[in-house]
């Protein structure tokens, strides 16, 4: 009865609120309240509109103690109230710093996402989006503030993608499992060196991808692009041991890629396509490797609501930099089928060919293959599991090494299994570890090229 009174004495007489939290400090106007009797009052006018007796009240709330959550929350709410996002956003983060229960950051990253997004600071509401995610209360508040967070992803023109894996191997140099060297159809025999043999380590990797939507239509956007990758690799002391000519370094590899992207849909959303051009170079060993431009024409059809085609042919062209006149040539072309199953499991196939044109006529080949994934719908444990396997064959029917023809030319034939695993109950701010196991092997009637690959890749990735 004491608050309603006060709010009425308040909104008929406009009469400043006092005693411990006045922001005026006339006795004579002052109206006693407890702090949690203001904070309500100050909510209660808030609601009603009355912007500027809320902000009295807070005033004299921060002036008590300028370290008052729920003061700051209200800060927030009034300025909201107001529509002026800035003043809200910045009182929501010195909120979320001053906090400590989840429910108070989950309040104040929730106001300085919406306040961000009135701004237009999208890549920044999409941040304080993950912080929401980190203190969701419960499930369904996860799942609204993922929902929130795909949206401001869609109008937000920049857009990014990191990456990062630690992956254990048996074979990071892509070496030979043989000491011995030898071609079906030839008596000859060579010893391998160390170093073309498989060496075990650890592979690191990172990439980031960047995209900046320069326009878009109802049915078409077109997006500026750029993606840098990074390799490096730690030998272990046997690899060291086996190939002393060797260092960690011979292996670092770097690839900047920059380019313009078209995406296109038809009416109706059933159907789109895709084109990209973009052109780059590449960095091994510490050394320039070779220039490269690329197109890619993508294209996809919903065949039903459960069932969608793809197909994709791309051309790479490298300029090696040790020979600057040669061009070297690579096509591909892929067919795909990615199909919706119950319980939000998907299988995917794909079947593609490449021909490749280097800059040595003896290594002209073509190559086929199938691979096949699937991805279970619910988490199994709370594990979600994607399953793969695939199937490579490649030919270069004019191959020789040193001096010697390979009768009917080198054929590979290459397998390769793997399981992801994805550890959605350790998430952080949306970003969940995940742990992929592959093995490989890859048989060939020139023994240097018959492979065999055991690794464990440590990963992270965002959860939407």
């Amino acid at each position: 009865m004491r608050l309603a009174a006060s709010l009425a004495i308040l909104l008929t007489c406009g009469a400043p609120i006092g005693g411990a939290v006045s922001a005026s400090d006339d006795p004579k106007q002052a109206l006693a309240m407890s702090r949690p009797e203001a904070r309500q009052m100050a909510l209660e006018l808030i609601r009603f509109g009355h912007i500027d007796g809320a902000e009295a009240i807070i005033a004299g709330l921060l002036k008590a103690d300028p370290d008052d959550v729920e003061a700051h929350y209200l800060t927030a709410k009034a300025a909201e109230a107001r529509k002026s996002p800035t003043k809200a956003r910045q009182a929501a983060r010195r909120m979320f710093r001053l906090a400590d229960e989840p429910d108070a950051r989950f309040a104040a990253s929730s106001i300085a996402a919406r306040a961000a997004l009135a701004e237009e600071h999208y890549t920044l509401s999409q941040y304080w989006l993950r912080r929401a995610y980190q203190t969701a209360p419960n499930a369904q508040a996860e799942a609204v503030v993922a929902r929130d967070y795909r949206r401001v992803r869609a109008i937000n023109p920049f857009r990014f993608n990191i990456a990062a894996s630690i992956t254990p191997s048996s074979n990071v140099n892509d070496g030979s499992s043989d000491e011995y060297n030898t071609i079906a159809g030839q008596d000859a025999v060579g010893i391998l060196s160390g170093s073309a043999q498989a060496l075990d380590g650890v592979e690191a990797r990172a990439s980031v991808d960047l995209s900046y939507r320069i326009a878009q239509g109802d049915l078409w956007r077109t997006r500026l692009l750029y993606s840098q990758f990074e390799r490096r690799v730690d030998l272990s002391a046997d690899a060291e041991d086996q190939a002393p000519d060797l260092s960690d370094s011979d292996f670092d590899q770097t690839t900047m890629t920059a380019g313009l992207q078209q995406d296109a849909i038809l009416p109706g959303g059933r159907a789109g396509g895709r084109l990209t051009v973009t052109g780059g170079r590449t960095w091994y060993g510490g050394a320039e490797l070779h220039d490269f431009r690329k197109g890619q024409v993508e294209g996809w059809v919903l065949l039903t609501d459960k069932l969608r085609l793809s197909t994709a042919f791309s051309q790479e062209d490298r300029t090696p930099e040790a020979y600057p006149d040669d061009v070297e040539t690579y096509r591909t072309l892929q067919l795909g089928l990615s199909f919706a199953l119950p319980g939000g499991s998907r299988i995917d196939g794909t079947i593609s060919g490449q021909t490749s044109d280097p800059r040595n006529t003896f290594q002209d080949g073509t190559a086929q293959g199938i691979s096949v994934s699937y991805a279970h719908g619910r988490p199994v444990l709370g594990i979600g599991l994607t399953g793969q396997v695939s199937l490579r064959e490649e030919d270069y029917p004019d191959y020789i090494v040193g001096v010697l023809d390979v009768p009917g030319g080198r054929q590979d034939r290459a397998w390769a299994v793997g399981l992801n695993m994805e550890f959605g109950a350790l998430d952080y701010a949306g970003f969940v570890p995940e742990v992929s196991v592959t093995a490989q092997n890859r048989d060939s009637n020139v023994s240097r090229f018959d492979t065999e690959e055991v690794s464990v890749s440590f990963g992270i990735k965002s959860a939407f």
